[in-house]
């Protein structure tokens, strides 16, 4: 399993932060609705399996996600 290595992100969209993990892990993280695209975080992530980042992401946003065949759903 690939993990995140030394991954930095100051006060940025949720959206931009998916698409940079996308190639990284090369996966697929579709974000549900724009408000939730464009919430901002600072997040530093080493070490971490994507399937743990997307929980972090999650949890810290208050919000849901899913793993499917076609990656992973982060929503309201």
């Amino acid at each position: 399993t690939d993990v995140a290595q030394k991954l930095s992100y100051s006060n940025v969209r949720l959206d931009s932060i998916c698409s940079d993990l996308e190639k990284h892990f090369r996966a697929n993280i579709t974000v549900v609705g724009d408000s939730l695209k464009a919430r901002k975080l600072s997040m530093y992530f080493d070490g971490q399996t994507l399937n743990e980042i997307v929980q972090i992401l999650s949890k810290t946003l208050n919000v849901k996600w899913k793993t499917g065949k076609k990656g992973y759903s982060i929503y309201e």
